[in-house]
């Protein structure tokens, strides 16, 4: 009987051990499947950041000729402004 119990520990610790290692390799690899998933979105990041650049150099251009147009329109009514005093005054 003594024979029978000492293996029966040697089995708990045999099954603690393959559990232990069972467990730390679950976490290698998950950790290493999490590893790649990052690394797979890093290049997706850099699209988008590129992608989000392009987009605001764009917008920045649109509002500067937006801000150009105006000026320009400013400009001409101010020549209406002044053609139209001239010729009420040639009137008068």
């Amino acid at each position: 009987m003594t024979n029978f119990t000492h293996n029966i520990k040697n089995f708990g610790s045999i099954g603690r051990i393959i559990g232990a290692t069972i467990a730390v390799g679950g976490l290698i690899y998950e950790s290493g499947r999490l590893s790649q998933k990052v690394d797979n979105l890093i290049p997706i990041v850099h699209a988008h950041d590129e992608e989000q650049k392009s987009i605001r150099d764009t917008l920045y251009n649109i509002h500067g000729d937006i801000c150009k147009n105006t000026q320009k329109l400013e400009s001409i009514d101010e020549d209406i402004k002044i053609i139209k005093k001239s010729l009420t005054k040639n009137k008068l």
